[in-house]
């Protein structure tokens, strides 16, 4: 039987714009984001995230990576971009 670590991260959540001389760029980022999804790197780990986004963040992203997203409330009239 494999035993799998679990990890919550709690905080925030947002779409970064990126600026560059090259042209702009958004992606996700926020303290739990991030740190989920480096904790998601280890491998067997069961990831999870608390936290509120709004109705522009790409919730898609973190089910790709395996990463739980039950405990996030989504905003209908919010926006989480920075």
């Amino acid at each position: 039987m494999i035993i799998k670590d679990k990890l919550t991260f709690c905080g925030n959540s947002s779409i970064d714009h990126i600026i560059t001389y090259q042209g702009t760029k958004d992606v996700i980022g926020g303290s739990a984001v991030n740190a989920a999804i480096a904790g998601s790197l280890f491998g067997n780990k069961e990831i999870s995230i608390i936290s509120s986004i709004g109705y522009d963040f790409p919730i898609d992203v973190l089910d790709k990576l395996n990463i739980d997203t039950q405990y996030i409330q989504q905003y209908k009239n919010k926006f989480v971009q920075y």
